[in-house]
């Protein structure tokens, strides 16, 4: 599914589950379609040759990411494998 912060977004991105596990690697990284971006939220940081667009939360939002990453806790733990 997209993760842009567009209300009611159901659009579908494809990417293979390596693809999308090297994105969230990084907590503040997203996967998004095309042209979902909200500049004043996140910037551009990959485009995927265009099948996707992977975005960096700034600023709040960055903060906000990185605090409920779900991976967290599973990388201290030492269960996380990327």
């Amino acid at each position: 599914m997209c993760e842009c912060s567009l209300d009611g977004c159901t659009d579908t991105v494809g990417l293979t589950i390596d693809e999308y596990e090297t994105v969230r690697r990084h907590p503040t990284r997203f996967v998004v379609v095309p042209g979902h971006v909200k500049w004043e939220l996140e910037r551009v940081v990959d485009e995927a040759s265009g099948r996707y667009e992977v975005v960096d939360k700034i600023e709040r939002g960055a903060e906000v990411a990185s605090d409920m990453d779900p991976r967290a806790g599973q990388k201290a733990a030492g269960r996380f494998v990327a």
